[in-house]
């Protein structure tokens, strides 16, 4: 049975107006958490509308972004110093990029490889033999660690072509399945993982400028009454 979460929604978009209305860019620090905040947000939001419109393929794909998004946040919020690791995993993607540079690469056509030998020795400049966090070691970090290895391990798998992912688009006999639209239990989870991850990253954001204590109570309790919804369908 499909649980009732959209009104869980709906009061977070209404707290969401509030705590909007309180933060401020001043600092480098806020606007990355809130640019991340921002895209974690609309990464729910979309999460939930292609849900109630019986499209579910698509939702672990950004939830997953959006659990990403929300652990940079974390991150952030814990230490400042956090931004330059998402400046060396940038960094790390783009030498990667041009390093694998092939003039018979039609996607490289604009680039010759006089100015791809350049961007690679600027971004090792960058780099200065530094790497960025590896994803798990990013989530420790950020204390999500029981998640990486459950939640966002769920997300991962149905996001990928995997085994897993494809045999939902099979039949009890074997048929495949055109136009399949996820089971209760997956819209469930669909559902609060969206509305728990932009409550919790709300609730990081304005806790990080120190405003806000009264709706960062009502997230919480927003969180708590979702799960206790899901929980009553199983």
């Amino acid at each position: 049975m499909k649980a009732k979460l959209h009104t869980n929604w709906r009061t977070y978009t209404k707290l969401r107006e509030q705590g909007q209305r309180c933060l401020d860019f001043k600092t480098d620090k806020n606007r990355y958490i809130c640019a991340l905040y921002a895209r974690i947000d609309s990464l729910a939001e979309e999460t939930l509308k292609l849900l109630k419109g019986n499209s579910g393929t698509g939702a672990p794909v950004l939830l997953r972004s959006a659990y990403e998004a929300y652990v940079d946040l974390v991150c952030i919020a814990k230490d400042e110093d956090h931004v330059e690791d998402m400046k060396l995993r940038f960094y790390s993607q783009e030498k990667r990029f041009y390093k694998n540079y092939s003039s018979d690469n039609h996607y490289m056509a604009n680039v010759t490889e006089e100015e791809a030998r350049r961007k690679v020795e600027h971004f090792e400049g960058l780099l200065k033999n530094k790497s960025p966090l590896n994803l798990r070691d990013k989530f420790k970090k950020a204390g999500e660690l029981k998640e990486y290895y459950t939640v966002y391990h769920v997300l991962s798998g149905s996001s990928h072509a995997s085994i897993e992912s494809i045999a939902e688009f099979f039949s009890e006999n074997r048929e495949v399945l055109f136009g399949r639209s996820v089971d209760d239990g997956l819209y469930n989870f669909y559902c609060l993982s969206a509305i728990n991850l932009a409550c919790a990253a709300l609730m990081y954001t304005l806790d990080s400028q120190n405003t806000g204590e009264q709706l960062v109570n009502e997230l919480r309790e927003n969180i708590q009454r979702a799960m206790k919804t899901a929980e009553a369908t199983v």
